[in-house]
């Protein structure tokens, strides 16, 4: 008997959950991102004493992250969403004395599943980072990566959206692996006048 209450409430919640349409949209949104690196050098830069071989590690200090991305869905409770995504952030490394700021950026695509105002999501596309070393450019390299991410529809048009990413980006004066988070909120335009990324 418990057993059969069990499965008639887990899939009156299933319904529940499912009673709207995700919608189509622009959406941007805001917030801090703090991602840390390690890596080697694959280029001297005798101005600032960095010789191939040498390693290093960054650790961030957080920072800003922007992001920009567009809703489609793809049938059921499914959406895919070409998205861009950069941060800019301050750090610390014991091996790069005068570090100014460093930063990420993403061109990637985020598959999303929605339970009504929530979803998860996966992504994966073109990683790149760039470090700042006395406001000069030291490194800009590019690679690939994946991530993960949850939403909440706060209301029609807000949400908060954090994410989390790891990426291997090899092609540049750097050798380098990095990984971290962002926290952000942003706005949507949606069609309907359902909650955020719903159709009614």
């Amino acid at each position: 008997m418990n057993k059969t209450a069990g499965i008639l409430l887990l899939l009156f919640g299933v319904v529940m959950c499912a009673d709207a349409q995700p919608g189509g949209g622009w959406e941007v949104y805001a917030g801090f991102g703090s991602y840390d690196t390690s890596g080697v050098f694959k280029q001297d830069n005798p101005s600032v004493g960095v010789s191939v071989g040498d390693r290093f590690d960054i650790n961030s200090n957080s920072g800003i992250s922007l992001g920009v991305d567009y809703q489609f869905p793809i049938g059921g409770f499914t959406t895919v969403n070409p998205f861009l995504f950069i941060t800019s952030e301050e750090g610390n490394s014991s091996q790069l004395d005068n570090l100014g700021l460093f930063g990420i950026d993403i061109l990637g695509i985020e598959f999303r599943y929605w339970f009504n105002d929530w979803f998860i999501g996966v992504h994966s596309g073109f990683y790149g980072h760039d470090i700042f070393f006395n406001s000069v450019k030291l490194s800009s390299n590019s690679g690939t990566g994946a991530g993960m991410s949850i939403g909440w529809g706060i209301s029609h048009n807000w949400f908060m959206l954090v994410q989390y990413d790891s990426a291997s980006v090899n092609f540049g004066a750097a050798d380098m692996d990095y990984k971290g988070f962002a926290v952000n909120v942003g706005y949507r335009w949606t069609k309907g006048t359902g909650r955020p990324g719903i159709e009614p």
